[in-house]
C-alpha cells in the first residue's frame, strides 16, 4: 500500500485515507459553489489548494501554471502569490507580483478569461 502525506498536519496517511481525504475537500468546495447566491458573502477564497484544483477543473479556469508562464508578459513581473476566489461575477484570482524593481503589487484577474481584451 502506498502513502502520502497530510501537509495541513505533515503525517503520513495510508493511499486509501489520503485519496478519502482529497475527495472529501473537492466535494466541500464544489458544495460551496452549489451554495445559493445569497448564502455566500460578496467574496469566498479558497485557503486550501486541493480544494481550489477541484473548482479549477470544474469550472474550466486558467491553470496556475499557464498564469506563471503569462505573467511576465501580461503582469511584468513575476507571481509571488495566487488565491483563488469567488465573487458574484464568477471566479477571480487575487495576485501579488514582484515587479523588476522589487516592488510588489495586488492584481485581481478573471479566472475563466484573465487577459481577455
Amino acid at each position: 500500500m502506498g502513502y502520502l502525506v497530510d501537509i495541513r498536519t505533515w503525517k503520513t496517511l495510508p493511499m486509501s485515507r489520503a485519496v478519502v481525504a482529497s475527495s472529501a475537500a473537492a466535494a466541500c468546495a464544489l458544495a460551496l459553489l452549489a451554495a445559493s447566491p445569497s448564502a455566500r458573502a460578496e467574496s469566498v477564497c479558497f485557503s486550501d489548494w486541493s480544494a481550489a484544483s477541484a473548482v479549477v477543473r470544474h469550472e474550466g479556469l486558467i491553470t496556475i501554471e499557464q498564469l506563471v508562464a503569462l505573467a511576465p508578459s501580461k503582469l511584468g513581473g513575476e507571481i509571488v502569490r495566487t488565491t483563488l476566489c469567488q465573487e458574484r461575477q464568477g471566479f477571480v484570482y487575487r495576485l501579488v507580483v514582484r515587479q523588476p524593481s522589487g516592488q510588489l503589487h495586488r492584481v485581481t484577474i478573471d479566472a475563466k478569461k484573465p487577459f481577455a481584451p
